[in-house]
């Protein structure tokens, strides 16, 4: 009998937010970064899309040029540079100077 067996293509996970989390919510289980898939109530069990490319908003001044680690402040509620709360990714697109979003591929 093998030692292993398939489970899932690993694009979602199950998650059960503490407090309402609405769709598109960023947020964070363990070191795993993901996005809220539809709209949950608190304990609610869901989706939380770990995989693909996502488009995250950004401060007009902050450049994530493709290939950067991109990390996600929850505070501020803006992908960035610098540690923050978690790394989501990588920038794979936008980005740029002047622009307000980017392109990340969740989860390296």
């Amino acid at each position: 009998m093998s030692e292993t067996t398939y489970h899932s293509t690993g694009d979602l996970i199950d998650y059960t937010p503490g407090s309402a989390a609405a769709a598109g919510a960023i947020v964070f289980t363990g070191l795993i970064c993901g996005q809220v898939v539809a709209d949950l109530e608190a304990t609610q069990k869901g989706a939380l899309r770990i995989e693909g490319v996502i488009s995250v908003p950004k401060a007009s001044a902050t450049v994530l040029a493709a290939g950067a680690v991109t990390h996600w402040n929850n505070t501020t509620k803006l992908a960035v540079a610098a540690t923050a709360d978690g790394i989501m990714g990588k920038a794979v697109g936008g980005g740029a100077d002047g622009q307000t979003f980017v392109l990340v591929k969740l989860n390296r």
